[in-house]
Formats: C-alpha cells, sequence, structure tokens
C-alpha cells in the first residue's frame, strides 16, 4: 500500500489521536509500541514526548509521521489501517468506537485510490492499488487432496494447463464445478496418453472446455499449473495422473493476484498458439 505525502501528513495526526475525528490517544509509549508491532525497526520509547515543554529529536507528529513513511508502500501499512479501523483498538485505549471515524479514515484513503470495506464487522482496505499480499505454501505429500481442496473452493474460475491428465478424481471435482457455474478450461498435451486413458478420452472430453496442445519438433506442452479465481495459482511437478499419487512430487499454492494473473496470461498464450 502506497500513500501520498499528503494522505501519510493527514493520517498521522489521526493514527495517535491529535485530529478532530475522535479516535484513541496514544502516549509516548503508546506510540511507540504501536509503530513497534508495524515497523521492521523496533525502538526505544522516548518519554519526553509527552512533556510539551521538553526538547525532543520529534514531535509527537513528527514521529508518527517518521513512522508510518518507513512502512509506506508495504502490506504492513495496510495492516496498520485495518489495525486502527478494528473496535478492539478503541477498546484497547479506553475509547468508545465510532464508526464515523472510520467512514472519516476511508474518505482520506479515497485521496490515494483506497477505501474501507466491511464484510461481518471486520475492516479491509480495498482499492486498484491494494497492496498484493502473497503467501505460498509447498507441499511433497497428498498433492491430490490439495489440489482438490483448492478446486472445490474455486467460485468464478478454474483454468488448467496440464501436461498428462488421466485423474479421474480431479476430471469429477472439476465437473462438479462446472455444474456450479464456475468456467473451467483445460489446456492439455495432445498425446495417446491422454486420448487413450486421460481427459482427452472422447467420452471424457465431450464435458469439458479443452484446447489442445500438439507437439512440435522444437516444443512440447509440459506444464501442470492451474489459476483458481485469478486469485489462487498451483504448480509444480505434479501431473494430474493416477500414477503421480506414487511418485516424489511437489505442489506450491501461491495466493496471491499478481502471480496468478502472470499464470493466467500464460495460460491464454497457451490456449490461442494452438486451439484446435
Amino acid at each position: 500500500m502506497k500513500l501520498s505525502n499528503y494522505t501519510i501528513q493527514t493520517l498521522r495526526d489521526v493514527v495517535i489521536g491529535d485530529s478532530q475525528i475522535h479516535m484513541p490517544y496514544l502516549t509516548g509509549s503508546n506510540m511507540t509500541d504501536f509503530f513497534n508491532a508495524f515497523c521492521p525497526k523496533k525502538e526505544v520509547y522516548q518519554s519526553d514526548w509527552d512533556n510539551p515543554k521538553a526538547f525532543s529529536k520529534y514531535s509527537r507528529k513528527q514521529y508518527a509521521e517518521k513512522r508510518l513513511n518507513e512502512i509506506n508502500d508495504t502490506y504492513q501499512l495496510t495492516r496498520l489501517i485495518e489495525k486502527v479501523v478494528q473496535p478492539v483498538h478503541f477498546e484497547l485505549y479506553g475509547a468508545t468506537y465510532s464508526k464515523s471515524s472510520v467512514d472519516a479514515i476511508s474518505q482520506i484513503l479515497l485521496h490515494d485510490g483506497y477505501k474501507l470495506l466491511e464484510t461481518e464487522g471486520v475492516f479491509k482496505v480495498e482499492g486498484d492499488a491494494a497492496p498484493d499480499e502473497v503467501k505460498a505454501q509447498v507441499h511433497f505429500e497428498e498433492i491430490q487432496g490439495r489440489i482438490l481442496e483448492q478446486i472445490n473452493s474455486a467460485k468464478y474460475l478454474i483454468w488448467v494447463a496440464v501436461a498428462w491428465f488421466t485423474d479421474r478424481v480431479i476430471m469429477k471435482a472439476l465437473y462438479d464445478k462446472q455444474k456450479q457455474g464456475v468456467n473451467v478450461q483445460i489446456v492439455i498435451f495432445e498425446d495417446d496418453i491422454n486420448l487413450k486413458w486421460g481427459l482427452l478420452e472422447p467420452k471424457r472430453a465431450e464435458h469439458f472446455t479443452i484446447y489442445k496442445i500438439r507437439y512440435t519438433d522444437s516444443t512440447k506442452m509440459h506444464n501442470k499449473f492451474c489459476v483458481i479465481d485469478l486469485r489462487v495459482a498451483m504448480h509444480g511437478s505434479y501431473n494430474w495422473t493416477d500414477k503421480a499419487r506414487f511418485n516424489n512430487e511437489t505442489i506450491e499454492i501461491t495466493t496471491s493476484r499478481d502471480i496468478a494473473t502472470t499464470f493466467a496470461d500464460e495460460f491464454i498464450r497457451l490456449k490461442q498458439s494452438q486451439i484446435s
């Protein structure tokens, strides 16, 4: 999340309770502990921040601005903003929760194209420029089950590019999601394995939207990846076959809009290269 200087300077007063917007007032000690929870550099409380007559390297506002800039253009700034608008933050510092204060913060964020959206009492930062939080998990066992979990979680689309696909359990899961209205598309290698025992066997192929990639002297479609809802990408060594369940295989499941979109772009390129 990246905010302009104007938004940072406006937000700093709100976060520490020095603005006209009703927010918890953070003492010097509170400020240090609060920002330490989000900033990589941990600092020690300077007692003279609470004494307006004392000389200090930073005023309250300068200190807050400095620390906000430390995490500007990072996911930690998103976490900080989402924290200060939760009721528990108000309660922690003995303040009364105010929905109007949350609305005011959302208006501040609009200057940079962000806003706060509430889902079941929890506020999240949203916007075209919202940060991409990347979460990745690597698995070496029970890979079929991991794939099925992600397929079953899909709400909108499942795009699959696998060299060989003979696993009927996964086929059934895809078919079920397709009947629910999910956009299921598959890019697959056109060879004897897939034609005789796999997804390209006519009675199975008729149920899916399939793009067959033919072998050429220079290239062979050897991918093993899947995109779920342009949000999750699965990729690794694991072909979607019965035999793969008994091999030493790897799959990485990554939650990231940017990474999922990159795989989606490659999926589109593959299906357009040799559509049959």
